[in-house]
């Protein structure tokens, strides 16, 4: 409950506070939150605790995904977020070896000195430069520009500003910044909502496709694929959680190379593929162990680089500045009331069409969420956040269907074109 309060607020106060505050409050929350749990003396403090940690989460999980893309340089841009990703499941992995060896109280002390330490070393950050031209504070964006790109690149730090102060001048121009605000018809505008249906929907689908579903229920999973009871489960599992972050950490590089489009289609046609054969062999039973695992460890290989990745990147990428907060922090409670429910009703679902059917299940969405994207996301790879609102502003439906031509000609309009 906490989070999803935490995420349905934290439109308002990231837009109120900015990146750098809004995270560094989100981190003392969760600092509190912990500490009263590792001193709470009845369960009504444990409740208060967790509930506080939650709405701390809520809040820094789209606070920090959005203050890094909007800083960082567009090449480097998907992996850094990616990376964002690998360092959130190491350290709940850490968390998890820390409780079977020490009590509850003293991780959630520990916890308590993380989060603080938090607090701490992202004040030696500096504000998000796009949050600081919405705000009309355009020295402070300058300086921020300046001390990202460094002394002796000038030249892009001053073209970064004027691409974000020239896009902003036309939001202005358009829409005047008083009545933005409370004019819902605002977020019915194509440049708008485009981007916001292909995030969202990307971000729902994903939630079927089982990328989150297995790791949650990985030991019920697995102990269904052989009927006899034959099946190595703690092995399986443990096999599968290793592939799980090594590969996280492999798509933090290939992103440096590859493209949106390209991660995202392979990741969903390996998984379907993997998963609706992996189905099939649970519903025939009388294959080789070893096999089953291969498809176990395949399907886990293909859905963690692309389809757990890409979806939480791709909404601070395509989403626009001027509602990223508002329409993000929608997306994100969405996908935690999904995955809420999903988690809910997941043994009803297991129970009555079992671990075949639940593969042929993911192995579905896995290819249908394959062909939504394959329509419909754009590329994003060394574009920057301007470049790409440029794009949605254009009459662009589908990928598929984009004019070409038209759609450079806008993009070279940008000033860091050049250099991307």
């Amino acid at each position: 409950m906490g989070t999803t309060i935490g995420c349905l607020s934290s439109g308002i106060i990231l837009d109120t506070w900015g990146r750098r505050l809004s995270a560094q409050i989100s981190f003392l929350i969760i600092c509190i939150g912990l500490a009263l749990m590792s001193v709470a003396s009845s369960h009504h403090l444990i409740y208060v605790g967790r509930t506080l940690g939650g709405f701390g989460k809520g809040v820094s999980a789209p606070g920090i995904c959005f203050h890094l893309e909007e800083m960082a340089d567009p090449k480097l841009r998907g992996a850094l977020s990616a990376c964002l990703i690998l360092a959130y499941t190491i350290g709940i992995m850490l968390v998890s070896l820390l409780g079977t060896h020490m009590g509850w109280r003293i991780v959630a002390g520990l916890g308590a000195g993380a989060s603080f330490l938090s607090v701490v070393f992202y004040s030696l950050l500096r504000e998000s430069p796009v949050w600081l031209v919405r705000k009309n504070r355009i020295n402070e964006a300058d300086e921020v520009y300046n001390w990202l790109w460094g002394s002796t690149h000038q030249t892009q730090a001053e073209r970064d500003l004027q691409e974000l102060v020239n896009r902003t001048n036309e939001d202005n121009n358009s829409i005047p910044i008083s009545s933005f605000k409370w004019n819902c018809k605002q977020y019915l505008r194509p440049e708008v909502l485009k981007p916001f249906l292909i995030a969202h929907i990307f971000n729902i689908i994903q939630v079927v496709c089982g990328t989150n579903l297995f790791i949650f229920y990985s030991m019920d999973i697995v102990s269904g694929l052989k009927t006899d009871g034959s099946f190595d489960v703690n092995w399986t599992t443990n096999l599968t959680t290793i592939v799980r972050v090594v590969f996280m950490a492999i798509s933090c590089v290939m992103l440096m190379w590859m493209g949106r489009r390209s991660m995202s289609i392979s990741s969903g046609l390996g998984s379907g593929v993997s998963a609706t054969v992996l189905g099939a062999l649970v519903h025939i039973q009388n294959v080789p162990e070893w096999l089953m695992i291969v498809c176990v460890l395949l399907y886990v290989a293909f859905n963690t680089y692309g389809f757990f990745v890409l979806p939480a990147i791709m909404v601070g990428e395509i989403l626009p500045s001027k509602v990223r907060c508002v329409l993000g922090a929608f997306i994100f409670t969405m996908n935690e009331v999904a995955m809420f429910a999903a988690t809910k009703i997941f043994p009803s679902v297991h129970n009555a069409i079992g671990t075949a059917g639940l593969f042929w299940l993911f192995g579905v969405f896995s290819l249908f969420c394959c062909l939504f994207v394959y329509l419909s996301l754009p590329e994003t790879k060394g574009r920057s956040l301007v470049q790409i609102e440029r794009y949605f502003m254009m009459p662009n439906n589908l990928w598929l269907t984009r004019n070409k031509v038209e759609n450079e000609e806008v993009l070279a309009m940008s000033p860091v074109a050049q250099k991307v």
